[in-house]
């Protein structure tokens, strides 16, 4: 008998088949950010909503069972579905499979369309003070975007 070995799926590749599963599963409203050029943390972002807590858990179970069987590949996962988010870690690819509250309250593409691009240092340095400044403490601390406290009122 001769073994025939899955060819790894580049991460484009998995996006776009984890794209196509969660469409599959009914999931409401996919989007697939590519986020290669803006961070180190994944080349894709996939971000979908479900109706419901079991549609949640549906959704994951299907990605997981559908990936596996094409690439053996295996996520960490984050969350439950009763929390209303699920993180499935692919590496390259990050699968968010939410419900349609979380979806609309985290709103996490706005976040990364209005991200720099990790080339541009200017563009960087004026988010993170940006992000500096929405980052205030009880008592008007400030917190920088390193992670440290700053100043007092800010």
């Amino acid at each position: 008998m001769i073994s025939v070995r899955k060819r790894a799926a580049s991460s484009s590749e998995l996006a776009a088949f984890c794209v196509e599963v969660l469409e599959e599963g009914k999931a409401v409203d996919v989007t697939r950010l590519e986020l290669a050029d803006k961070t180190t943390i994944a080349d894709y972002f996939i971000l979908c909503a479900a109706n419901s807590t079991p549609h949640i858990h549906a959704l994951v179970e299907r990605v997981k069972k559908d990936v596996s069987r094409k690439t053996k590949a295996r996520p960490v996962l984050n969350g439950d579905a009763t929390s209303g988010w699920v993180v499935m870690d692919y590496g390259d690819v990050v699968v968010h499979v939410m419900s349609v509250e979380s979806r609309a309250y985290y709103k996490i593409e706005e976040f990364w369309e209005k991200y720099p691009a990790a080339d541009d240092e200017d563009a960087m340095a004026r988010f993170a003070k940006a992000a500096s400044g929405m980052l205030r403490g009880v008592g008007g601390e400030s917190w920088d975007a390193r992670g440290g406290e700053s100043s007092g009122g800010g």
